[in-house]
C-alpha cells in the first residue's frame, strides 16, 4: 500500500511540474503563431545548398519554405541579380540557367522567367489558381557560371544566400557549401554576415565537416526583416580551375559591349582625318634658315607649327615684330613698376607689307575714343582692346591665313571638332547620370577625347603650307643651334631683331637672347631702355619678359572665354551583408 502511495505521489509531482512547462511552450507557440499571422505570408526558412564544381561553376538549390495566411495569393516571385560592377565602372554578368522549380513532393511549379539584363526573375504559381492556407515549399535549382572570384592569393565564393530585398521577414536561414575535392582544412577560411544591405554584423555561425567536405552556415532566427545571410568561403589558389585569359577577355567585351563605341568613333575619325586632315608628304629635308622672310608673322608661325587657331596670345610677339619693322617703338618708363609706352613712328595705312590684322591691331592701339594718338601707355590697352576687338582680330587673321592658301581644310575645322567634342562631353555626363552608369560616362569621355584629338590635327595643309612648315622648322632649328662665332659684327643687331619675335612665339626667347651675350653691346634701335649704359642681353631679356607680362595683362580682356562587385568578402576586402554575387529578393503575387 505504501509503495502504491509513493508511485501516486511521484505521478502527481510530475504532472505538477510538466503541466506549467507545457503551458509555457503552448503560450510561446501561440504568441509565435499570432505574430506570424500578422503577415499575409512569411518565409519560415530559407535553406540553400551550393554544390561547387572543379571548373568553378556550381549548382544552387534554394529551399524557400513559406506560410500563407490569406487565400488570394497565386505564389511568389524570386529575382536574382545578374549584373554587377567590376572596379566600380565595368559591367560583370553572372551566367545563370535554371534547372527547375519544384514543390515539396517533387512535382514542378508553374513559373515564368523574364530577364531584364540586370536581373533574372521567376514568377512562380498559376494565374488561374490561388494558394491554400498553410505551408508551401519552393525549391529553386539553377546553375551558375562566373560566380567565383579569383584573387592573387586565393579563390573565393562570396555569395548572398538569401538576398536583402524581401517584402516579408525570414524566420531562419542556412547554407551548405559542398566542395568538389579533398582539401587541407587549414587552407580554408570562412566568414558570414547578417543584417540589412552593407551592414557588417555577424550574427551567424559556421562549421566544416571534413568527411563530407561541407561547410554549414547558420543565420539568425526570429521574425525579423533583417534575418539575411551572406557567406564567403576562402579557397587556396588553384583549388578551382580558372578561365583562360582569352576567355576572360571575351567575357569582358561581352559584358561591356558598349566599349566598341569608342572603337567605331576612332575608325570614323581616322577615315575622316585620312581624307580631309592628313597633310601631304614632303620629301624635302629640313634646312636651317638664318633669316625670317618678310611676309612671315609670329601669328602665322603659331598657326602652322602648332595646328592652332589664330590667337590673341601672340600679341606681345606681334607688337615686337611691328617694332622691328620700325612701325612703332617700345619705351621703358619704369622697369621696377613694369611701365612702358608704345610710340608711333610711321603711318601704316598704305604699307603693303602689313596684314589686315596687323593694321587693325595698330588702329586699336593708337586710337582713343575715336581720336588718333602717337603714343600710349601699355596699361591703357585694357580699355583699348576689348574681347569684341579680339574676335575681330581673330576673324581678320583667320581670313588672312585662308587667303594665303596654306590650308585646303581650313584651321577653323579644328574649332568645329573641338566644339563637337565639348558637346559629346556634356552628352556623356547626361548619359552617365541618367543611367547611373560610370561605364557610360567613361565611354562617352573616351569618344570625346578621340574626337578632340583628331580635331586638333584635322586642318589639312596644302603643298604651300607644307613648304612654309618646313621653313618654320628650319628657322626653329637655327634658333636652337645659334652659335656666337657664326653671328658677326654689324649683322648681329639686324639678325637679332628680325628673328626675336619668332623666337618669342616658339618659346625660345631665352635661348635666342643668350646666344648674343658678348656680341650685342647696346639695345636694338626699336626699344628705348631706361639704363642703356648697363645694357646686356641678360638685362634685355629681363626687360622683354617684363614687357611681355605687362602686355598680356593689358590685353587680358581679349583672352577671356566662355564657361566652361569586385571586392573580397574577407576583412581586407570589406565584406558586408548583401555583398558578393547572388542575392536579390522577391515577394508574392
Amino acid at each position: 500500500m505504501n509503495k502504491i502511495a509513493k508511485i501516486g505521489g511521484l505521478i502527481i509531482l510530475f504532472l505538477f511540474i510538466s503541466i506549467p512547462a507545457q503551458a509555457q511552450d503552448t503560450d510561446f507557440n501561440n504568441e509565435l503563431a499570432i505574430e506570424m499571422g500578422k503577415y499575409e505570408w512569411i518565409i519560415k526558412s530559407f535553406d540553400v545548398v551550393i554544390d561547387l564544381n572543379e571548373d568553378a561553376s556550381f549548382t544552387v538549390e534554394e529551399n524557400i519554405l513559406t506560410q500563407f495566411n490569406v487565400t488570394y495569393k497565386h505564389g511568389i516571385f524570386r529575382y536574382i541579380p545578374l549584373k554587377y560592377k567590376k572596379l566600380g565602372i565595368f559591367n560583370y554578368y553572372l551566367k545563370v540557367k535554371e534547372q527547375g522549380i519544384y514543390k515539396a513532393d517533387g512535382t514542378d511549379w508553374n513559373y515564368d522567367q523574364t530577364k531584364s539584363g540586370k536581373f533574372t526573375e521567376y514568377k512562380i504559381g498559376s494565374a488561374y489558381e490561388y494558394l491554400d492556407l498553410g505551408d508551401h515549399l519552393y525549391k529553386i535549382v539553377y546553375d551558375v557560371n562566373r560566380g567565383i572570384r579569383f584573387f592573387d592569393d586565393h579563390d573565393e565564393l562570396y555569395w548572398n544566400i538569401t538576398g536583402t530585398d524581401w517584402e516579408v521577414p525570414i524566420m531562419k536561414s542556412s547554407a551548405k557549401i559542398i566542395l568538389p575535392k579533398e582539401i587541407n582544412e587549414n587552407e580554408l577560411n570562412f566568414v558570414c554576415y547578417t543584417g540589412y544591405f552593407e551592414e557588417t554584423e555577424q550574427d551567424c555561425s559556421y562549421d566544416y565537416d571534413a568527411n563530407t567536405r561541407t561547410v554549414t552556415f547558420l543565420g539568425p532566427t526570429g521574425i525579423e526583416y533583417d534575418n539575411y545571410l551572406t557567406i564567403a568561403v576562402w579557397l587556396p589558389k588553384g583549388y578551382l580551375n580558372e578561365s583562360s585569359a582569352a576567355a576572360k577577355l571575351g567575357y569582358f567585351f561581352r559584358d561591356n559591349y558598349a566599349l566598341v563605341v569608342p572603337i567605331f568613333v576612332f575608325i570614323l575619325m581616322f577615315l575622316l582625318w585620312n581624307k580631309k586632315g592628313k597633310d601631304p608628304k614632303s620629301n624635302k629635308p629640313i634646312v636651317a634658315q638664318y633669316d625670317a622672310c618678310d611676309y612671315l608673322t609670329p601669328s602665322v608661325v603659331r598657326v602652322i607649327e602648332k595646328e592652332g587657331m589664330f590667337n590673341p596670345h601672340d600679341l606681345p610677339s606681334e607688337i615686337v615684330h611691328l617694332a622691328t619693322m620700325r612701325i612703332l617703338k617700345i619705351k621703358e618708363i619704369d622697369p621696377d613698376k613694369k611701365k612702358y609706352k608704345i610710340i608711333k613712328r610711321r603711318d601704316w595705312k598704305g604699307n603693303k607689307k602689313l596684314t589686315s590684322y596687323q593694321k587693325y591691331l595698330l588702329d586699336q592701339i593708337f586710337t582713343k575714343k575715336g581720336k588718333p594718338q602717337t603714343e600710349v601707355d601699355l596699361d591703357e590697352l585694357k580699355s583699348r582692346f576689348t574681347y569684341k576687338d579680339a574676335q575681330q582680330y581673330k576673324k581678320l587673321g583667320t581670313a588672312d591665313i585662308k587667303s594665303k592658301g596654306y590650308y585646303t581644310n581650313p584651321v577653323s575645322a579644328k574649332g568645329l571638332y573641338i566644339g563637337l567634342g565639348m558637346f559629346l562631353l556634356m552628352g556623356s555626363v547626361f548619359w552617365g547620370v541618367t543611367t547611373a552608369s560610370g561605364l557610360n560616362f567613361f565611354i562617352g569621355l573616351i569618344s570625346t577625347i578621340i574626337v578632340i584629338a583628331f580635331g586638333v590635327v584635322m586642318p589639312k595643309k596644302s603643298k604651300k603650307g607644307i613648304e612654309m612648315l618646313n621653313y618654320i622648322k628650319g628657322l626653329k632649328e637655327y634658333i636652337n643651334v645659334a652659335e656666337k662665332d657664326r653671328i658677326k659684327g654689324e649683322e648681329a643687331a639686324n639678325i637679332f631683331s628680325k628673328v626675336l619675335p619668332f623666337a618669342m612665339t616658339m618659346g625660345l626667347t631665352d635661348k635666342w637672347i643668350n646666344a648674343f651675350e658678348g656680341i650685342l653691346k647696346e639695345p636694338p634701335e626699336w626699344m628705348e631702355v631706361k639704363d642703356p649704359a648697363n645694357f646686356t642681353p641678360i638685362y634685355f631679356l629681363s626687360t622683354l619678359n617684363k614687357f611681355e607680362t605687362t602686355t598680356n595683362k593689358g590685353f587680358a580682356p581679349a583672352y577671356r572665354s566662355g564657361g566652361s562587385s569586385s571586392s573580397s568578402g574577407f576583412s581586407g576586402g570589406g565584406g558586408f551583408s548583401g555583398g558578393g554575387f547572388g542575392g536579390g529578393g522577391g515577394g508574392s503575387w
